[in-house]
């Protein structure tokens, strides 16, 4: 963009230059026009003999006429490559801005970016604790489950041994006193 600004600017200073020669030329076919108008009058005095003069006299003064002309409609192509310039200027200034802005938004998204895979890490990391947890959970509801069972072994074993030994003693009977 740079560039482009530092292109605009020097095509404004040649068209300043351009602008200088242009007034030199105009006054170059202003000066012409009366030197052909003077040449005309001379000519007029002169009388028959002045006659070829006075017509390039104003052949002159229609070439003074046509260049100054010519220096106008320059100047007005300059007027408006210059109006150009200052337009296509302030649509540059306005892209660098614009892309100012998405390089500021582009930064924001990328720490955005940044903070989600943090985040995302972090929580992957929670999840995992959580898994472990789970199967640490898991491991101690197993061995619970598996002391319930060898607890409701023995407690049948014990329940037939005591009836067992109750019925051993039924048989067995104390004197009444």
């Amino acid at each position: 963009m740079q560039t482009v600004n530092v292109s605009m600017h020097g095509i404004v200073n040649q068209s300043a230059e351009m602008r200088g020669i242009v007034a030199l030329i105009d006054s170059v076919a202003f000066q012409t026009h009366i030197l052909a108008l003077n040449a005309a009058i001379e000519a007029a005095h002169a009388g028959v003999h002045g006659r070829g003069f006075a017509i390039v006299a104003k052949e002159v003064g229609l070439l003074a006429q046509k260049s100054s002309h010519s220096t106008r409609d320059i100047q007005q192509l300059i007027n408006r490559s210059l109006l150009q310039i200052d337009q296509g200027s302030q649509a540059v200034e306005l892209l660098t801005g614009n892309l100012r802005q998405i390089i500021d938004l582009v930064n924001k998204c990328s720490a955005l970016m940044g903070e989600i895979s943090l985040a995302s890490f972090n929580q992957g990391e929670s999840i995992q604790a959580v898994t472990a947890r789970i199967a640490t959970l898991n491991q101690v509801a197993q061995q619970t489950g598996d002391v319930v069972s060898a607890v409701t072994e023995a407690s049948q074993s014990l329940q037939g041994e005591s009836e067992r030994l109750e019925k051993a003693m039924a048989r067995f009977r104390l004197p009444v006193q």
